[in-house]
């Protein structure tokens, strides 16, 4: 059993917040940067196929994937996706050949 005296508690908050140059706010991504891409290409270009009692189903109008999961990303994340994507891309493009 662990037991931390109310000093013990003050004294590791204080040495977390000198470690960490950000506050709170900054890490947190705040909702008007998040938007939902493609898990497949990080395209925002999405529509619902269908949903109902089985859940939601949506189609990617980018490369054609459809599923019911999508990302919730920020811009960097999204870049992320597609530039993984593009690099998959060019590597089957040039298996195929």
């Amino acid at each position: 059993m662990i037991l931390a005296t109310h000093k013990d508690i003050c004294l590791h908050q204080n040495k977390a917040k000198d470690s960490t140059s950000q506050s709170p706010q900054d890490t947190i991504m705040k909702p008007e940067n998040i938007r939902e891409v493609c898990p497949v290409c990080g395209s925002s270009e999405l529509y619902l196929e269908a949903g109902g009692y089985t859940g939601k189903l949506y189609r990617c109008k980018s490369c054609d994937y459809m599923g019911a999961l999508i990302v919730e990303a920020d811009e960097e994340m999204a870049r992320a996706i597609r530039e993984d994507y593009r690099q998959k891309k060019i590597a089957g493009d040039q298996g195929d050949g």
